[in-house]
């Protein structure tokens, strides 16, 4: 599986998942695939789009416009978003999370539908749709 992790997680986390990856999956971040850090989600959205087939990791909403909301359905196989308050965290309990919640992430991506849409919850252990 190809896993995309936008701006919103920092690179250091995404590069520990990969060191830890004992599975063989590809990890990208935002600014490794682009060179920049400073694409706003309209223009990076339709290049992941464009190549199919990447699980996009977010913290992110992505309720800004109707659009963008559904640009980033379209773009990912499928999408997991970390709850409003997850960014707010100090940088080591987003850590513990993101770890926490890695391989369930991981088994849910095998039978996600394209398009799938899950939010993890700040208080709940179990997905929800989004």
């Amino acid at each position: 599986m190809r896993f995309f992790f936008d701006n919103c997680i920092s690179p250091k986390i995404v590069e520990a998942l990969k060191l830890l990856d004992d599975q063989g999956h590809t990890y990208e971040h935002l600014k490794w695939k682009f060179n920049r850090g400073d694409l706003k989600d309209d223009e990076w959205l339709p290049k992941l789009k464009a190549e199919g087939d990447w699980i996009i990791i977010s913290m992110d909403l992505f309720n800004k416009t109707q659009e963008e909301n559904q640009l980033m359905r379209e773009a990912g196989r499928s999408v997991y978003i970390f709850a409003e308050g997850h960014v707010q965290l100090p940088h080591w309990e987003i850590v513990r999370r993101i770890v926490t919640w890695w391989p369930r992430i991981l088994d849910h991506a095998k039978s996600a539908k394209k398009g799938e849409c899950s939010l993890i919850p700040m208080t709940s252990n179990k997905f929800r749709d989004y």
